[in-house]
């Protein structure tokens, strides 16, 4: 059995449908690491895909802002909420953003009904937490060293771990991946926790493609990595 962590897609369509193409589809469960959308060109048909073909995902800062948006506007519209207002409206002829408010609506209600995290049990001995952006050291000392007190909501509803953007905690036989932070030559082994946050959205300098990591649950070895170049 294996497990398959994909990175921050952010609207990159036809580079999902090509990086899955490379994957191992028998015994091999997949999770989308969160941020399907905003700031690629195809944030909707991502969205669609997904929620379609049944792709497991995890909720990130940008799902998170799209359920939020009425909370947050300013947020929703900098981090690229109304260039995916305005991608829906081009993709079915509407015009306006009153008139896209039912797509976000729906996808609103579906990112609701996801995960903000999940373990994966080896065989082994080692717990693998997938996050959208970890649990960093400050928080993980905050919540007393308990890794079940540091993924809960705060009173204020926020769950810190989507958000990160600091070193991530070292927990004994637990191994973190996350997407959320990009991160040049990704996936990228720091400490023993893996970031697989490529920026596929980015031209820069080692970045610019979707990563994939493919842990074997059953015997203990190195994980696979997948690369593939945005073509969106």
């Amino acid at each position: 059995m294996y497990a398959t962590f994909i990175g921050d897609i952010h609207g990159c369509y036809y580079t999902l449908l090509a990086l899955l193409e490379q994957l191992p589809q028998k015994n091999n469960q997949i999770l989308l690491m969160g941020d399907l959308i905003n700031k690629g060109k195809r944030p909707y048909e991502v969205f669609r895909f997904v929620k379609e073909k049944g792709y497991e995902m995890l909720v990130g800062n940008h799902e998170f802002y799209c359920m939020n948006r009425l909370r947050y506007p300013n947020s929703w519209d900098r981090l690229g909420g109304r260039e995916t207002g305005e991608a829906i409206g081009r993709l079915y002829g509407l015009s306006g953003s009153v008139m896209v408010q039912p797509f976000l609506a729906q996808m609103s209600y579906f990112f609701e009904q996801q995960s903000y995290y999940k373990f994966f049990r080896t065989a082994y001995g080692t717990t693998i937490l997938a996050t959208h952006g970890g649990i960093s050291r400050k928080h993980f000392d905050e919540s007393g060293g308990s890794v079940e007190q540091a993924l809960l909501a705060r009173s204020t509803g926020i769950r810190p771990y989507i958000f990160n953007k600091e070193p991530l905690a070292v927990i004994p036989n637990l191994v973190q991946v996350i997407g959320h932070q990009p991160t040049e030559d990704s996936p990228r082994r720091v400490n023993g926790n893996y970031y697989i946050d490529s920026g596929c959205v980015y031209n820069r300098r080692g970045m610019g493609y979707l990563s994939a990591l493919m842990f074997n649950l059953n015997n203990e070895e190195e994980p696979l990595s997948f690369r593939q170049y945005n073509i969106d």
